[in-house]
């Protein structure tokens, strides 16, 4: 999709899923719920000079040993039937995190977001083409050869696609043909493993939600992403948390749902500030202890800051050079970046919220 038609649809399907504060006659749970089965993850990323163990550590810390990986499918296939990553991404987490006693919830995708990650022969094919098809499940028969003892938490297949498929209507069609069948491939090779398929909660609740409640009909969780923002990238008060997550559970009542990224800058650029990305995690906490049972799975994120290098690389990937939009990606960290990362405010209600809870 080009830039400028991401942009168009990103305000779209933003708007369609904005929400409003709530009046505060809700009743929030204010009692802390016990943690039971829920799942509490950090998005992982190293601060200046730091290694990546000491940020493991950190977020086993809170509680959280579930970790992300996401790869593009034309990182790993990078010509026909020839698996040639620049960096073996699989095989270093199937030797390290195993070490950590680890989860990973992985996603090696087709889509990512607005970027189209078909290799190269096959762009320009519809999903559902029985060559892309069966090019992925080979694809998934290699991932699986280089992952016998990693934990997985569960697989997507393809990210934030609503933004990629926006109101192509024939492509959401195409696409969820492919993750049906190649999702069952998946379960086939790892018996008992979560598939599922990332969809933006904008996606979900926006101008095409019924095509994403299809797409969602096979998979084994509702998978889904979530920045409470304004179409101009400023953020939302925190307290929309409540009806965001009310809104997800009333869409899916029988489904378990997984924030797969949970986040909210703290860069003034997005009206925003520490303290208010602060009050977003005790909003977050409050609401999932209301729907514990539904909502079980939160990757908190990202760990810390970006550097102005990862920044302008992501520019370039989205086609995106607005300075609030830049802002928000650089400013999601719990923690700060120079010089080997400081906590935010975020980061210490996050640990006292944990702690609350029993993780």
């Amino acid at each position: 999709m080009h830039y400028r038609t991401f942009y168009l649809y990103l305000s779209i399907v933003l708007l369609a899923g904005c929400s409003s504060a709530t009046d505060g006659n809700v009743d929030r749970g204010s009692d802390p719920q016990p943690r039971g089965e829920r799942v509490l993850a950090v998005d992982v990323n190293e601060a200046e000079g730091e290694s990546y163990d000491a940020v493991v550590n950190r977020a086993n810390s809170v509680g959280a040993n579930t970790f992300s990986l996401s790869i593009g499918w034309d990182d790993i296939e990078t010509a026909p039937g020839i698996y040639n990553p620049a960096v073996d991404l699989l095989a270093i987490a199937n030797s390290y995190y195993p070490t950590r006693n680890a989860s990973v919830a992985l996603m090696v995708g087709p889509v990512d977001t607005n970027n189209d990650r078909l290799p190269s022969d096959l762009k320009g094919k519809a999903f559902d083409d029985s060559v892309v098809v069966n090019r992925y499940k080979r694809l998934l028969d290699y991932l699986f050869s280089k992952i016998p003892d990693l934990d997985l938490a569960v697989l997507a297949i393809g990210n934030e696609v609503d933004f990629f498929l926006a109101n192509d209507l024939e492509a959401w069609a195409a696409y969820k043909r492919f993750f049906d069948e190649t999702s069952s491939y998946a379960r086939q090779l790892r018996p008992g493993l979560n598939v599922g398929v990332k969809v933006t909660l904008a996606g979900l609740r926006g101008v095409r939600k019924e095509e994403a409640r299809v797409l969602n009909e096979k998979s084994d969780a509702i998978l889904t992403t979530h920045y409470p923002l304004n179409a101009d990238f400023t953020v939302q008060d925190p307290s929309v948390v409540d009806a965001d997550f009310d809104q997800v559970v009333e869409l899916y009542p029988n489904r378990s749902i997984w924030f797969m990224e949970l986040g909210y800058p703290s860069s003034p650029v997005c009206n925003s500030s520490e303290e208010k990305q602060g009050e977003f995690i005790r909003e977050v906490f409050s609401a999932w202890d209301k729907h514990r049972g539904k909502i079980d799975y939160i990757s908190f994120g990202i760990m810390s800051d970006r550097s102005q290098g990862a920044i302008d690389e992501l520019s370039r990937y989205y086609g995106l050079n607005d300075q609030i939009f830049l802002e928000y990606l650089r400013t999601l960290g719990l923690r700060t970046y120079p010089n080997g990362g400081e906590d935010k405010v975020s980061w210490a209600v996050l640990k006292e919220e944990a702690v609350k809870r029993g993780w």
